[in-house]
Formats: C-alpha cells, sequence, structure tokens
C-alpha cells in the first residue's frame, strides 16, 4: 500500500510497450496487488497485470462502517481511496485474478482512459483455469458512501472494457436490503460481475458526476454487467451518463442481466424538474446497445427499481438512442423492466400507488427480445412484455422508437401511464395479450398530438391483436383532439379484438377512438380496425329477441347444435366462454337425471361468426323419464343467461339406451352384425350389399305384415347379408334409422326393397319401380317388332345354334347376366348399348315397360315364362303359312329346325335364371324370431303366398320336364339315335341333335351339353354367393370355367381349326372380365370401377357377331355369284355391238320348287 504521497508517478518506461506485473508466473490465483490512499496527484499508465489480487483489508478501514461493507476476503488489483487529481491510463489486467480488477473509492477527480479488465487470459474468449472461475471476480467497482468525499466530485471514464468476469455471490436481494434499515451485507453480494457503481446517503449537486465513454461490457456472468445503485437526497443535475456503450452476453442470477439500477430515495428531494426539462435526468443513456442479455429475475436486458417513501418525487431516467435486441428474461421483461417498491417494510403493505418518477426512451430501437441467440428453445409468443412499467407515473416513449419482432407485449403496464410522443412504431410483435400495448390495473396510454402511431401486423393469441387493457374505464386519452395519426394495419388475435380489446370500453370511448383512427390504408396494408369489449349477454342467432329456443328431435347421446352469440356493450359479435347447465325446470338447479360431458359444461364461442354450441345429453340410469329438460347457458360469472327446452326421445330403431347414449342394439353386437352405430347421424354401419330395416309382423299368428297398422302388430329390426341384385343401392354399407329407403334404388322399398313406393309399381326390363305413362304401350308395340325382327334375322341369315360360333356369344351373353348393370339410367350411351345387345341373346330385352300399376313381382316373373313361348309361336306360325305361301315356305326352307333349336337355346338361360329365382328363399334375422322371405320380394312370405305358390308349381313343372330334360338332350341327344325303340322318330329327333352337336366331332358331341351344365353351375353360384360373397361367388365361378377352357384348348372339339380358335378367344375373354372384376372387387370393394373395362373386352364380341350376321347374309343371298353375272352381262352387251345379233330361246324349269326345297319335317308333315 502507498499512501500520503503527492505526485506520485507509475508507468512504463517505454513510451510504446506496455510493463508487464506478474504477481504470480505459475498462473495461480492471488499474487498480489497495488493500493493507493490519500494520493495528491496520482498518474498510472502503460501498465499490465497478471494473475494479481491482493487483500485490501487496511486500506478500507476507514470506509468499512457503511452497511455494505468490505469483508475480510476483499481482494483488488488496483486499489485508489481516499485520493485527488488521479489519471488511469493504459492500464490492462488480465489473467486469473482475484477479487476486484479496480476500485475507485472517495476520490476526487478521477480520469480513467484505454481501460481493459478481463478476467480471461485470452482477448477474444472467456477461457477459465481448469474450465471455471476459481476466484470471485468482479470489474470495475466506484464506491462512495461518504456526503463529505463526493462533493465536488467527477469521474471520467473513456474506453473501457469489462470482460468474462464472474461473481457467484452476487445474490442479494436489494430490495429487501433497503426495506430492512439494520441490515448490514458484503459488497460482493451486492456488486455486479462487471461495472458496480455505489453511492451511498449523499447529496447531488451539478459537479458531482460520472461519465462514462465507450464502455464495453461483454461477458460477464452470475452477477450480470453492471449495477447502479445510489441513495439520495439533494438532485441538481445528472449524476451517472453513459455515452456511446455496449453490453452484451452477460446474465444475472437475480435481475437485470446487463444494466441493474435501484434509484432510492431516502428523503424529500429538495429540486423538482419542469416537465420540459427531459435532459435533466439522474442518469442518462445514451447512444448504446443492450443484447443478448441473460436475467433468471426480472429484467433480462436493463432493471430499474425505484426505492421511495411515499409522495416522494424520483429525479428521472432517459435512454437516448438505446437498443434492446435479443434480451431473456425469466420473469419480468426480457428487455426493460421498471418498477418501484416502499422503503417502509411493512409484509401487509403492497405498492398500489404510482412512483412520481419518469422514465423516457427515446428514438430507440427495441426488437427479438424473447428470442435467444443460443442455449434456449425458440418460443412463439410469451407472458413476458419486452418493456414492462410498474407502479411508476409515467412512461414516455418519444421519437423514432420502433417495437418489431419482440415474442411478448411491446409494452406492458401495470398500475403505470405510458405516454407516446414521436413516430412509434410497433411491427410484428407476439404476445398472449395486447402484443403492442398491455395495460393492467389501471394503467393508461396517453396519445399526444404530435403522435404518429403505427401498430403493424402484431398478433395476439388470445385478446387484443394491439392494444389490451383490462380497466373498468377507457384506457386511452388522447391531449387534443386533432394532429395525431394512428394505423392499425393487419392486426390479430386468436379470441378478440383484432386491433384493441378493452374490457372496460363505453361506446363514447369506442368512438372517440375510432375517431383517430386513420379510415386509409397504406398500399401494400389491408386495415382491421376490430375494437371490442367483454361479452355482457348472449343471444340465438336464428332467434336473437328470443331468451327460450324450443329443440326437437333430441336423443340420449346425440350431438346437438345450436347456433349462439356473444354480444359486447356496443352490440358487437365477441369471443366469449359460456357454461352450460341441464336442469328439469328454468332454475339453474343441475338435473339429476340428464347430464352433458364435462368438456360440454364450459364452451367458447367465436367472434367471427355465430358459433355451434354442442349438447350432448347422456342418461342417468335409475331415474324416471321428466315431462320437459332444459339446458342453461350463461357468460361465466354472469347470471343472465339462454334457455334450451327440449324433451328427450327414446331411441330410434336400432338402438337402444345405455350409459353414454343411443347405441348399438344388442341383436347387432351379438350377432357380429356390426358396431358401428351414430345416433348423430342416425346411421347403422352393415356389410356392402346387405339390407337392414324394419320388419312388421303379427304377434298372434307370427305372419308378416306390410304396415304397422292394425292390432297386434309389432316393429323389429330385420337384418339380411343380402339385398337381391339391383334393389339396394349398389355398394351401400350404411343404413338410416330416419329413412330406411335410403338403401333401396329405383323407388323401392320395404323388407329387402321388395315392394314399390306408392304410386309406382315394378316394371319389364328393369329392377327400379316406374309409374306407368301412356308412352309404355308403344314399348309393348316396339317389344313384338324386335321379336319378330329377331325371327327374320334368323331365317333371313341362317345364323342358328349349328353355327359354331353363335353357340358360344350366346354363352358369352349368358354369363354376362351374371355382373350386367341394372342401373343404366346414367350410364354411357354405349354402355346401354352394349347391355341392350346382350339382353337380346338372353331373351330379355330391356326395355323399361310398366303397362299396369297393379303388376306385381308375382306377376312379372310369370311373364318370364310367356316370352319363350311367343317365340316358339311365331315360329310355329311361320311353319303353318308355309303351306299356304309357296314363298314362306322358300323364306323359311332349310332353317325352321335350327331356328326352332336356336330359340330354345336362347330360353333356356332366361327359363333357368327365373326358375332359380322363384325357388330362391332369403332369411330375415330379427331379435324375435328369423323370417323366410322371397328372394324377388322380401314382403311376400315364402311358401304362404297364393301368387308365389303357384309360381313356385310352374317353376318346378318347368325345372323338371323342360330344362332337366333339355339339359339331358343337349349332353346325350347322339346316343338317342342308337336306341332301337326310338329309331323310328330319328327323321325328327336327328335335326335337333345335329343342330347342337353337329358342329363337334364324334367324340365329343356332349361337349355342348357340358358347357349348359356349366352355366347351371355358375347360376346356382351366383344365386347362393351374390350380393354378400362377392370375391367368393367370382371366384368359384371363375375355377371351373377356367379348367373348361384348358381342357378345351387341348382337345379342340370342333370339326373347324377356326371355330376352334374364335370359340377359344370368346372363352379367355370371359375369364379375362372374371379377373377384373376380382381385382376392382379387392381395391375398392366395389365392380363400378370394373364396368368400363368389362364393356370394353365386351366390344370384340359384339364386333365378332356384327361380322357373321353379315358373312351369312352375303352367303344367303350369293351376292358374289351375282356380281359376278353382272360382270359378264356388260361384257357381253359390248360384244353385242360389233357382233351380230343371236337370238336364243329359253325353256322354263318344270315343277314345283317349293316342294323340292322343302326340309324333311316339313315333308312329313303333310
Amino acid at each position: 500500500m502507498i499512501s500520503s504521497f503527492t505526485n506520485f508517478i507509475l508507468s512504463s518506461d517505454s513510451a510504446s510497450r506496455s510493463a508487464q506485473i506478474i504477481c504470480s508466473k505459475d498462473g495461480n490465483h492471488g499474487g498480489g496487488g497495488l493500493g493507493f490512499y490519500n494520493i495528491t496527484s496520482l498518474n498510472i499508465s502503460r501498465l499490465t497485470f497478471h494473475h494479481c489480487g491482493g487483500n485490501i483489508g487496511s486500506l478500507v478501514a476507514s470506509i468499512n462502517t457503511s452497511r455494505i461493507y468490505f469483508g475480510q476476503e476483499t481482494s483488488a488489483v488496483l486499489a485508489i481511496i481516499g485520493s485527488t487529481n488521479v489519471r488511469v491510463s493504459g492500464i490492462t489486467i488480465k489473467g486469473h485474478y482475484c477479487g476486484y480488477g479496480m476500485i475507485i473509492s472517495d476520490s476526487r477527480m478521477v480520469y480513467i482512459e484505454t481501460v481493459t479488465i478481463n478476467y480471461s487470459s485470452n482477448d477474444n474468449l472467456c477461457i477459465y483455469r481448469d474450465n471455471k472461475a476459481v476466484c470471485i471476480t468482479s470489474g470495475l467497482l466506484i464506491y462512495y458512501y461518504s456526503s463529505s468525499q463526493w462533493n465536488s466530485t467527477q469521474i471520467n471514464v473513456k474506453t473501457l472494457w469489462i470482460k468474462c468476469n464472474v461473481n457467484w455471490y452476487h445474490r442479494v436481494d436489494v430490495q429487501k436490503f433497503f426495506q430492512h434499515s439494520r441490515t448490514r451485507v458484503p459488497i460482493y453480494n451486492i456488486s455486479s460481475s462487471g461495472l458496480t457503481i455505489l453511492l451511498g446517503d449523499v447529496n447531488f449537486n451539478h459537479t458531482s458526476q460520472i461519465l462514462f465513454y465507450d464502455l464495453h461490457l461483454i461477458h460477464n456472468t452470475m452477477g450480470g454487467g453492471a449495477l447502479l445503485l445510489y441513495e439520495m437526497r439533494r438532485f441538481l443535475g445528472p449524476l451517472i451518463h453513459f455515452d456511446t456503450f455496449i453490453l452484451s452476453q452477460n446474465d444475472a442470477t437475480t435481475n437485470g442481466g446487463g444494466l441493474t439500477v435501484y434509484s432510492v430515495v431516502v428523503a424529500p428531494v429538495s429540486v423538482k424538474l419542469k416537465p420540459d426539462q427531459v435532459s435533466k435526468c439522474i442518469i442518462c443513456l445514451n447512444n448504446g446497445s443492450i443484447m443478448a442479455q441473460n436475467a433468471a429475475g426480472y429484467g433480462g436486458g436493463a432493471y430499474i427499481a425505484i426505492g421511495m417513501n411515499k409522495d416522494f418525487w424520483v429525479p428521472p431516467i432517459v435512454l437516448d438512442t438505446v437498443e434492446f435486441l435479443n434480451n431473456v428474461a425469466s420473469y419480468g421483461a426480457f428487455g426493460l423492466y421498471v418498477h418501484s417498491f416502499l422503503l417502509e417494510y411493512n409484509k401487509r403493505s403492497k405498492v398500489t400507488e404510482q412512483a412520481d418518477f419518469t422514465i423516457t426512451l427515446k428514438d430507440s430501437f427495441v426488437t427479438n427480445n424473447g428470442i435467444p441467440t443460443t442455449g434456449r428453445k425458440l418460443i412463439y409468443f410469451s407472458k413476458i412484455p419486452a418493456i414492462q412499467f410498474v407502479n411508476i407515473k409515467l412512461g414516455i416513449i418519444v421519437g423514432f422508437t420502433s417495437f418489431i419482432y419482440n415474442m411478448g407485449s411491446a409494452i406492458s403496464a401495470y398500475s403505470s401511464n405510458v405516454g407516446l410522443l414521436g413516430y412509434i412504431l410497433f411491427q410484428k410483435n407476439r404476445a398472449l395479450h395486447g402484443a403492442a400495448l398491455n395495460l393492467q390495473s389501471n394503467s393508461l396510454v396517453v396519445f399526444h398530438s404530435l403522435a404518429i402511431v403505427k401498430f403493424i401486423e402484431n398478433t395476439a393469441y388470445s385478446y387484443g391483436g394491439a392494444i389490451y387493457s383490462e380497466n373498468e374505464y377507457c384506457p386511452v386519452y388522447f391531449l387534443e383532439k386533432t394532429g395525431r395519426e394512428l394505423f392499425f394495419i393487419e392486426n390479430a388475435a386468436y379470441l378478440e379484438g383484432d386491433a384493441i380489446y378493452f374490457k372496460g370500453i363505453s361506446k363514447k370511448c369506442k368512438n372517440t377512438i375510432n375517431s383517430h383512427i386513420l379510415k386509409y390504408s397504406p398500399k401494400d396494408y389491408a386495415m382491421n380496425q376490430n375494437v371490442s369489449s367483454p361479452p355482457v349477454k348472449l343471444e340465438f342467432c336464428n332467434e336473437p329477441n328470443k331468451t327460450e329456443y324450443r329443440l326437437t328431435g333430441v336423443y340420449p347421446g346425440k350431438l346437438i347444435q345450436i347456433n349462439i352469440s356473444a354480444l359486447d356493450s356496443n352490440g358487437k359479435q365477441v369471443y366469449s366462454p359460456v357454461a352450460v347447465t341441464i336442469s328439469n325446470d328454468k332454475s339453474l338447479d343441475k338435473s339429476e337425471q340428464w347430464t352433458v360431458p364435462s368438456e360440454q359444461r364450459v364452451q367458447l364461442l367465436g367472434s367471427k361468426d355465430c358459433t355451434m354450441l354442442n349438447l350432448t345429453i347422456f342418461y342417468t340410469l335409475g331415474m324416471q323419464h321428466s315431462a320437459t329438460t332444459y339446458a342453461h347457458v350463461a357468460i361465466l360469472g354472469q347470471l343472465p343467461f339462454l334457455s334450451i327446452s327440449f324433451n328427450v326421445n327414446d331411441c330410434p330403431l336400432g338402438f337402444e339406451l345405455k350409459l353414454d347414449g343411443c347405441k348399438c342394439h344388442s341383436f347387432l353386437l351379438e350377432n357380429n352384425i356390426t358396431n358401428e352405430c351414430d345416433i348423430n347421424t342416425f346411421q347403422i354401419g352393415i356389410k356392402a350389399n346387405a339390407w337392414l330395416g324394419p320388419v312388421y309382423y303379427n304377434n298372434n299368428t307370427d305372419r308378416l305384415e306390410h304396415s304397422s297398422s292394425g292390432a297386434n302388430i309389432k316393429k323389429v329390426l330385420g337384418y339380411s347379408p343380402t339385398c337381391p341384385s339391383g334393389y339396394c343401392v349398389n355398394g351401400i354399407s350404411r343404413a338410416n334409422v330416419k329413412d330406411w329407403d335410403e338403401m333401396c334404388h329405383g323407388h323401392r322399398t320395404g323388407v329387402l326393397c321388395g315392394e314399390c313406393l306408392e304410386g309406382y309399381s315394378v316394371a319389364w326390363g328393369t329392377t327400379e319401380c316406374l309409374k306407368c305413362r301412356y308412352f309404355h304401350i308403344w314399348t309393348i308395340v316396339g317389344v313384338i317388332v324386335i321379336s319378330l325382327l329377331t325371327i327374320l334375322v334368323l331365317f333371313l341369315t341362317r345364323l342358328t345354334i349349328a353355327n359354331e360360333t353363335l353357340g358360344t356369344i350366346i354363352f358369352y351373353a349368358n354369363i354376362q347376366a351374371t355382373f350386367l348393370y341394372h342401373k343404366l339410367d346414367k350410364k354411357p350411351l354405349y354402355i346401354k348399348v352394349f347391355a341392350f345387345f346382350f339382353s337380346c341373346l338372353n331373351d330379355t330385352l330391356s326395355l323399361p315397360t310398366c303397362l299396369s300399376s297393379h303388376m306385381t313381382s308375382v306377376t312379372k316373373s310369370g311373364s318370364f315364362f310367356a316370352f319363350p313361348v311367343f317365340l316358339l309361336l311365331i315360329v310355329a306360325g311361320l311353319v303353318i303359312s308355309s303351306y299356304h305361301s309357296t314363298k314362306i315356305a322358300n323364306f323359311i326352307a332349310h332353317s325352321s329346325i335350327q331356328v326352332v333349336a336356336t330359340l330354345l337355346y336362347l330360353s333356356f338361360a332366361k327359363l333357368l335364371l327365373t326358375v332359380i329365382n322363384i325357388l330362391t328363399p332369403v332369411t330375415i334375422h330379427t331379435p324375435e324370431r328369423d323370417f323366410t322371405v322371397w328372394y324377388i320380394d322380401g314382403s311376400i312370405p315364402y311358401g304362404q303366398d297364393p301368387g308365389h305358390i303357384a309360381l313356385t308349381v310352374i317353376a318346378l313343372f318347368t325345372l323338371i320336364f323342360i330344362l332337366f330334360p333339355f339339359l339331358l338332350f343337349t349332353t346325350f341327344g347322339s346316343l338317342l339315335l342308337s336306341i332301337r325303340y326310338l329309331r323310328p322318330y330319328s327323321i325328327y329327333i336327328r335335326p335337333f341333335v345335329d343342330s347342337y352337336q353337329g358342329p363337334y366331332r364324334n367324340r365329343y358331341k356332349f361337349w355342348f351339353g357340358l358347357r349348359l351344365w356349366l352355366l347351371l353351375y355358375i347360376y346356382i353360384c351366383y344365386t347362393f354367393l351374390r350380393g354378400h360373397k362377392p370375391l367368393v361367388m367370382l371366384s368359384a365361378q371363375m375355377i371351373p370355367l377356367l379348367l373348361f377352357t384348358v381342357a378345351q384348348s387341348y382337345i379342340k372339339p370342333y370339326h373347324s381349326k377356326v371355330t376352334n380358335i374364335v370359340d377359344l378367344f370368346v372363352l379367355y375373354n370371359i375369364l379375362i372380365c372374371y379377373l377384373v372384376m376380382i381385382y376392382y372387387y379387392r381395391a375398392t370393394g366395389e365392380k363400378d370401377a370394373a364396368e368400363t373395362y368389362v364393356f370394353i373386352l365386351a366390344g370384340p364380341i359384339v364386333v365378332l357377331f356384327f361380322y357373321l350376321v353379315a358373312y351369312h347374309l352375303l352367303k344367303r343371298f350369293q351376292i358374289n355369284s351375282r356380281l359376278s353375272k353382272f360382270v359378264c352381262w356388260v361384257k357381253m352387251r359390248n360384244m353385242l355391238n360389233v357382233l351380230p345379233k343371236n337370238r336364243m330361246e329359253y325353256e322354263e324349269i318344270p315343277g314345283d320348287e317349293n316342294t323340292r326345297l322343302r326340309e324333311p319335317l316339313l315333308e312329313n308333315s303333310k
């Protein structure tokens, strides 16, 4: 220690290099330091200290009696105490030193220039020994706790760097320290890690101040960047002035990561400033940057606390051209936190009155606060604001100041006022409430007459996109009626108030605000000036004047939705949470019988449109039904409410009541029919192409009925895994219990969709029910004409079953009948044409025809037996007419037997399918019992209706005496000719046998009949598997057909090689159709998608048929020979022009040509 000297100089010998002072060669800490006491005119320059720091206990004995004292362990590298005219320049303190880098205490006229205090030995990085700071380190301490020493004192600091210091003892709550007047604390516990200024119980005058220029506080941890603490009694001007400073990457375990200020007024200040003296500040911060600071408490960038007693005036603080950037904090504010506290300690006392204190933020830039540079997870918004004022009189934002991209409210005020003066920009800030301004606890925002304030693209995730206030009165005040410009542009609030949300806004307040908001928008923006307040009443959107709404169609567990909106005091629709209570009457007493789910007891109403209020009523088992139930809806915390009255209905058919509402009937669950039942849509899921619906039966006779009218009629749920093809909507997999007929296609209804709706009738040529029209008579005429044309074409072309290829084409059409479609009304034209073509080959015309509104499924099925007979009668009429007309005899000669055989073959498939349909029963499963009904009409009990019994008899007769004999004849016909007893009749049998078996080789005469047995198998599979097992049906049909085709490919049964090739082409075409159907069933579960491809594959078959027709026409009329004769005639005519004319006489051929050309059958019939 050096003391009591005058004109003491300590400097390097070299003017260009610093002298090196190494206190510890091995780099250990605490190797000693320099102390100066009571020196007059001290000059220290061009020195570098390494690994220093010695105990200063003997130096501070005279000042260690204050409340903030130096402990025995206090160390420093350079300490100057009680000296005058001190100049320190070109000093570097580095390495792993202990204690403070430099202490200035109770000295006057101090000038410090170009000083670096860096705990790290690296100038650019903070590198600690053993990766940690062993000693307690702090940069510069300026300590004055004596009024006599402070008077007329000036400290000028220029170019000061303080880096990488760590003070882990910084953990004292300074606010409590001042509230407990007898408490003493070691200086380490209050000091920051970088710069510490402690001015205690002093009188300030215009000659006493601390000036900093070019200050750098970087990467000081635990204790923060800087701490300014002063107690004042008298104020005449600025005390501490920072000009051109950078605070970066400092952090604190308490408050104020970058800067902490404690302004404590211990007595009423003797001098007050006038309002226009904003430059008269006790602390002035100019041209600085506070960035990337972090505080575990309040104020990540800066923390300012005003300690006072009631009614004390506190000198202002001014921040001019200061940037707050990327600061974070755990509480309070990311950038700047300013608040006041009472010095009089009382556990029950609360700071409820504003401190008479003003802080000014001028020409500053506040951005990206809440967005850490490193080390923390990025957040989208925060409840923590960028700047927060708590219990202060006025926070002034003046000049060109911007608040951009902050992750909390740009400014939050709690029991504080905010003044806006100048050009202020709030843009793209995000917060929970009030992304630009958040006013709480009677805070007020004041707009100066010269203010230009823009709120652009700010977002609140609840209320108030730009401004939010909790005040019960208008929180906005305008100093003048004109002059200011306010912009609210593209701000947004997720809940309410895109521009402004005030809890206590009145109509007058709203009108005042609207009068100052500019009504025009800049070019690239859209205005959004939504000003809202809390809801005060509810209303039904459809009936706004009613407070009670009657609801129908309520079922247990069914979701009810009612359009409701909430309105504020100005009648504007706003967001609101509402409470729902279920009651048995108009009171608010809860019902013990009905309830709603917990998530529906509090619901949210939106502000943009009317909101659907959701209610799901559940039944409490054991309680009885009440007459009327009420659902009361009220704004949370308010008594006026809306009432919704309703009666709860019994569960519809297919559902039954359970604890969680109407669910699937146990019949559906126990039989594995379905577990998909939705009471909200009244739909029950079923297997595709199945049927589900009501069944009516007499409880006494157990007979099915058509309706519920009459005595002892019971209605139960019925289910069938199969719905007749063309009756139900193709591929339907859901049933609507409110309209069972939605399953039915073509105006059908009833069990299995077997009946027609009222006013409709069963029709020929379609599975749909039609209204009988007068023009349908022309359809019958068309059917007759087409029938005659069919017979005419057969005789004219002589294209009969004796032609090998025609039989294969008809076989193709017979198989197509099992997967052709009934709903042709919405199909493309080419599909309709192909369907009509194949229906003709199947002896069924697809022309919808209704002759009588009384036609039933019984009469329609019976008429199918008549059409083949009608065609045979036409042929019989032609044969009889041939006895009386030579032309007719010549026309049908040599082809009548083949035509009859062809018509029999055409009728076989139609009769076979008709017989199968008539004899096919379907079982309807119900919870009571099972019913057997007719496949074609589910309303007819199987074997009990007289009409169906008659049809069954006809079908059995046809099956036994026509179809089976025809199968046997076509298979074993050639064997009949070898039976001795039948030889006399062989002249009648042989033409028919030759028609069917003639094209085949002798060893394979049975092949035609075998194909019919295969067709019978395909139809049986179609009957028993259609609807509920389509994939199994297609596979079961395809496998025998594949074996048949492969066998035919091997044996080649036809005489003609061309016929063998063409026949195989047709068979393989059928197999490809089956593969396409199976593929689309597996892919989509339906066959509609395969329809186009099936008909495209059928195209070559149609072309082949018309080729055969054209070929036989040419052959029949010998067109080729006639053309040859015509050519010869032309040549002969040319010769007659040169040669003499020769006449030739011709004699007519004697005899009856008709008799010569007759077939054996016609000859023997004379």
